[in-house]
């Protein structure tokens, strides 16, 4: 009899931390679905290169999904020097965030000198997304 009851402890001390386990894996994992995760965007070679724009766009659909499809227009850089249009579409879609966000966030303001990407503008443009991202978190 006592090893039944001995027994019948240890099944339910298993079943117990299953349980838990379980509830701590289902929690932890609706956690990290509410997480946002924005890529570091990089250029390469002259001009603005397709894999910023196409990291820019997608860091940006990102956001849209978070913030409930808020309008971000899509941003693309017509021929080989950076145009005026594509770093005013990228400073228009960080506006359009800080107003989604309430100004909970304070984002740089991002000038490119030059005909190419320097590399003031991409680190302002990343460090805007990290901003956002760490907002979003800890939302």
């Amino acid at each position: 009899m006592k090893k039944l009851i001995k027994l019948s402890l240890v099944v339910l001390s298993v079943f117990a931390l299953t349980s838990t386990a379980h509830s701590y894996e289902q929690d932890n994992q609706e956690a990290n679905d509410k997480m946002i995760f924005l890529s570091h965007c990089s250029n390469y070679g002259q001009g603005v290169s397709f894999a910023f724009q196409s990291c820019v766009n997608r860091n940006f659909d990102a956001i849209k999904r978070e913030l409930n499809n808020s309008f971000y227009m899509y941003c693309s850089n017509i021929g080989s020097d950076v145009s005026f249009s594509y770093t005013s579409c990228i400073r228009n879609n960080f506006n359009t965030v800080e107003r989604d966000l309430q100004n909970g966030v304070y984002l740089q303001y991002c000038s490119n000198f030059g005909r190419e990407l320097d590399y003031f503008y991409i680190s302002c443009v990343n460090s805007n997304f990290r901003s956002i991202e760490r907002y979003i978190n800890r939302q």
